[in-house]
């Protein structure tokens, strides 16, 4: 039965990493070659493979999950550091550590690429034992908490929101500059931000006509001054941003603003717009063609006109229904009259 038992449990072993969470494979990697210091070389060679099938719980994951916490392995080590050569190997280590994980950074950008080299999957995730080997250093080195889970995440989707941000901006300003999303985020936000915050907080009060002025010769709507150029204030300054601007003069210009017709009004877009909003983007389209904004786009008003049909057809469907239902009403009330004379 012992027997039984042992081969069960080595059985058992075989699947030991499909059992393992990817916070506790990132950990595995991570802290390296530990408890090995007195090993023997078989037992080394099976504690890598360990930990290079640790890689492939969440492959997707499990490169991003290292990047982010193996610095804090050398810096466990950094703080018991008393000598100044122990500090300086420990600077070596993690300049060692960052370049190799430099270069698996390399592979997965050639794996997830436009070519697609799955068949670098397997040097990828040596790549990132590799990291954590070198991390941890000779006697395997630990790492305090829990595994940090990857900031990348959030800062790619920050990112992709500033550039849909930059991107509606540009496509605002075309009806007067043509730069890239570079230049309006480094040299056309800060200046406009500049003049506009001056104009609204003149001492001798906001100066809310030549504000709407300034936007209107730019393109740039409400949203663009108000919300996009603050996404893109990086100081901790808060009277920097159009938030600290008292809220009665925001609600002044508000009115002023929505009085008036302007140009970034043409450019919004009609997909998506039901049969009742459709008025008000016909209107919209007939106040920007007094402004003589052109529509870029070169779609033709046959859309607006088989809408029309469309909301016409519906319409007269509606109608035939509802006078079939009356004609259906009006016979079964002559039948019943009808059979109460009989």
């Amino acid at each position: 039965k012992y027997k039984e038992f042992k081969d069960r449990s080595s059985e058992i072993g075989k699947d030991e990493m499909l059992r393992v969470s990817m916070f506790d494979a990132g950990r595995m990697i991570m802290e390296g070659r530990r408890n090995l210091k007195d090993a023997t070389d078989e037992a080394k060679k099976v504690n890598f493979l360990k930990r290079n099938d640790a890689f492939f719980t969440d492959y997707g994951m499990m490169g991003l999950l290292v990047h982010q916490n193996y610095p804090k392995v050398i810096s466990n080590d950094y703080k018991r550091a008393t000598s100044v050569k122990e500090k300086q190997d420990l600077a070596n280590r993690l300049a060692d550590a960052t370049e190799a994980m430099s270069d698996f950074g390399v592979l997965e950008n050639m794996v997830r690429g436009g070519d697609q080299h799955w068949e670098l999957l397997t040097s990828a995730a040596a790549l990132c034992v590799q990291t954590g080997s070198i991390a941890g250093g000779p006697n395997g080195g630990f790492l305090p908490g829990f595994p940090e889970f990857p900031g990348w995440l959030g800062k790619n989707s920050s990112k992709g929101k500033h550039d849909r941000l930059l991107s509606e901006m540009q496509h605002h300003m075309n009806v007067c500059v043509g730069v890239s999303n570079t230049e309006i985020r480094s040299s056309y936000i800060p200046a406009f931000r500049a003049k506009i915050m001056k104009l609204m907080k003149d001492p001798s009060g906001p100066r809310i006509g030549e504000c709407i002025e300034l936007m209107d010769e730019y393109g740039l709507s409400r949203e663009d001054v108000f919300e996009t150029m603050d996404e893109f204030c990086m100081t901790k300054n808060e009277n920097a941003k159009f938030s600290s601007i008292d809220s009665k003069v925001r609600a002044a210009f508000t009115r002023a603003y929505n009085a008036g017709n302007h140009k970034s009004q043409a450019l919004v877009a009609e997909q998506g717009v039901d049969a009742k909003k459709r008025k008000k983007v016909k209107k919209v389209k007939e106040e920007s063609a007094e402004l003589g904004v052109v529509n870029d786009d070169g779609e033709d008003d046959d859309d607006d006109e088989d809408d029309e049909e469309e909301d016409l057809g519906a319409q007269a469907f509606m109608k035939k229904r509802k006078a079939a239902g009356k004609k259906k009403e009006s016979a079964a009330a002559a039948k019943k009259k009808k059979t109460k004379k009989t």
